[in-house]
């Protein structure tokens, strides 16, 4: 959602669950605002999270070290992009919660990279 506090984007991010560790959320929230900044011509220097499992909302405000995190995510996901690569889901406990969970198939993947790692180990592989 966005909000307008005198004629600036204030962007809210509505998260179902609580507050998690982790900065993903407040980066999410200031791509969202650079996003704003550039349709509107404006600066965007803060936003908030609200948290609908706990009730909570907290305001984020956006600094020069988290817009620079933004640009470097951004950039490797262009890197991912270019190349047509993807990285491997992560099967942690992260994965328990994920939207994507039934698309990435975490536990899939992984049984796979368990399964190479067994052949691999099994056999010996001989040099002439």
């Amino acid at each position: 959602m966005v909000e307008f506090r005198c004629d600036v984007p204030y962007p809210v991010e509505y998260k179902s669950g609580r507050q998690r560790k982790g900065r993903h959320e407040e980066l999410q929230l200031c791509a969202q605002a650079v996003c704003l900044s550039e349709m509107f011509g404006v600066t965007v220097d803060r936003g908030a999270i609200y948290w609908h499992g706990s009730r909570e909302r907290r305001e984020v405000p956006f600094t020069d070290s988290l817009r620079l995190e933004v640009e470097h995510v951004a950039a490797a996901v262009h890197e991912m992009m270019a190349g047509s690569t993807i990285p491997p889901p992560v099967n942690d406990k992260r994965c328990r919660d994920c939207s994507l969970r039934e698309s990435c198939l975490p536990n899939v993947v992984a049984a796979k990279g368990r399964s190479r790692k067994a052949v691999l180990e099994l056999f010996e592989v001989m040099t002439p």
